[in-house]
């Protein structure tokens, strides 16, 4: 639960709340999900060194919502967990020196380790660890992702999008992967479909993704 509640910590700070409605309503009437590119966060997942043979950050899955089932916005679940978020989070940040919510918030994914690390600041800039969660799934290998269908973990520094309130997997926060870098890389090589909808969400199942629970 602290987990998906930490989510929706960066779905407050990082998205877009009143356009997103829109949209989330606006598919509501169509009764079908697609996919649509919002405009990116400018809080960039930055990394940490831990290892010499790990370089990492954040990560997919392939989401969805059955056409029967009431879909939800982000205002629906900031109404539904943002009290709840405060009260478990706020020590947290408290306990660092900063304040609840901090002015960003960097999430350092090691899939060596099989940890999601949350590092946060104020406007000084100055980064502090705050906690860890673990990763109860990571598939793949050490490297880059590198086209679609591999099942690897992107390896990288990436921008958070957007949060999917209607993810299979309770809730899934959605990386900017493939970024500018990535695609040049994919050009250099010939590569043609890098692949794409990377996101950390909540179960035990990863397909290139970052899985860190439910609870």
């Amino acid at each position: 639960m602290l987990v998906i509640l930490f989510l929706l910590l960066l779905a407050i700070l990082f998205l877009i709340c009143d356009w997103r409605s829109r949209l989330w309503l606006s598919i509501r009437q169509r009764r079908s999900v697609r996919q649509v590119s919002p405009p990116r966060s400018r809080i960039c997942c930055r990394p940490l060194a831990k290892t010499a043979t790990l370089s990492l950050v954040l990560l997919p899955m392939i989401d969805g919502v059955a056409d029967d089932v009431p879909l939800e916005t982000i205002e629906d679940r900031v109404a539904e967990y943002g009290e709840i978020v405060r009260a478990r989070l706020d020590p947290q940040f408290r306990a660092v020196g900063l304040p609840y919510p901090p002015s960003w918030v960097t999430l350092i994914g090691l899939k060596e380790e099989r940890l999601l690390e949350v590092y946060a600041g104020d406007t000084s800039g100055e980064s502090r660890f705050v906690c860890s969660y673990p990763m109860l799934a990571a598939s793949g290998r050490p490297g880059p992702k590198l086209r679609e269908g591999d099942h690897q973990v992107p390896e990288g520094v990436y921008c958070l999008r957007e949060l999917n309130p209607n993810s299979r997997f309770h809730l899934s926060l959605w990386i900017d992967y493939p970024n500018g870098f990535d695609l040049a890389r994919a050009a250099e090589e010939g590569r043609t479909e890098p692949g794409g909808e990377i996101m950390i969400h909540g179960g035990a199942e990863s397909r290139g993704c970052l899985a860190v629970g439910d609870s």
